[in-house]
């Protein structure tokens, strides 16, 4: 660590052995301490205001109310921490959605412990990381979307 100050990350997710292992991986960088665990946005809230994460690590799909509307939260309220998004779905509304909520990150579940610690590394640093792949697919429905609102826009004059 070279006397530098640990990257506190704090992970969400619904599920234990999700958690679990992120938490595994992460542990692999001496960079990186999870500093709080949460299944729900009741927990995530409480655990961004209490432990000052400098990075939420944040499931979009749990019981009661979805990770992007904590995300929402955590932007607004607290809008230095970071949000990644780690997620199943590679689905392009979804990914748009993310960006348009203020998510510094976007990656898949079936991410290498090593992308995931470099976007946490990436993220503190100021940058913005969603996988090559994913932003693709989201700026292509952003493209649809606009074409799509022209035309509606066309056919009302």
């Amino acid at each position: 660590m070279n006397g530098a100050v640990p990257i506190r990350v704090l992970l969400v997710d619904d599920h234990p052995m999700v958690r679990e292992g992120l938490r595994a991986m992460l542990h692999t960088d001496p960079e990186l301490v999870v500093v709080g665990e949460a299944a729900s946005g009741v927990e995530a809230r409480r655990l961004v205001a209490e432990q000052a994460p400098a990075v939420v690590l944040l499931d979009i799909q749990m019981p009661g109310e979805d990770g992007l509307h904590i995300a929402r939260w955590v932007k607004t309220r607290h809008p230095a921490v970071k949000v990644v998004v780690v997620s199943n779905y590679d689905y392009a509304p979804l990914i748009v959605e993310a960006i348009a909520v203020g998510a510094s990150g976007y990656l898949l579940k079936d991410c290498s412990r090593s992308l995931l610690c470099h976007t946490v590394h990436a993220v503190t640093s100021g940058a913005v990381l969603f996988q090559e792949e994913l932003l693709r697919r989201a700026i292509r429905r952003v493209g649809q979307v606009d074409r799509e609102a022209a035309l509606r826009v066309a056919t009302l004059t």
